[in-house]
């Protein structure tokens, strides 16, 4: 009896080395996927230009109706991959765009937004210093 519970104890015991390997095995494997995404936000910091595209305000409008009506799925780190952003851009887009939401219920009418339609139509109107346009 005693043989057999040793026996079970070294079973368990290589089960567990087993799992342990397993576990090890797949973040290592994920090394490289890690180490290209670190390497690209490190780019986005070292070189602007490299921070995404131009946004359209139909885009941005986009993002924020996503993680409106489902912010556990739309996370700011998603859609931030989902739309080649910075982080910090999604959180300033989706702050603005809240803020807008306010403001027209406030004035109980749309704003503005012939400066936005005129970007999003002729994007090469506004020609900015680091050929950005920021939020």
């Amino acid at each position: 009896l005693a043989a057999v519970r040793t026996m079970d104890e070294e079973d368990e015991i290589l089960r567990s080395v087993d799992r342990d390997n397993k576990e090890g095995r797949a973040y290592v494997d994920s090394w490289d996927k890690r180490f290209q995404e670190t390497c690209e936000l490190l780019k986005q910091v070292r070189e602007p230009g490299s921070r995404g595209a131009y946004l359209k305000d139909s885009e941005k409008q986009e993002m924020y109706r996503l993680h409106k009506e489902d912010p556990a799925t739309y996370t700011v780190e998603r859609l931030a991959k989902d739309f080649r952003v910075m982080r910090q851009r999604v959180h300033a887009i989706l702050w603005l765009k809240e803020m807008e939401e306010e403001e027209e219920r406030k004035q109980g009418k749309p704003l503005d937004d012939s400066v936005e339609i005129l970007l999003d139509s002729c994007p090469e109107f506004f020609n900015s210093h680091d050929r950005e346009f920021h939020v």
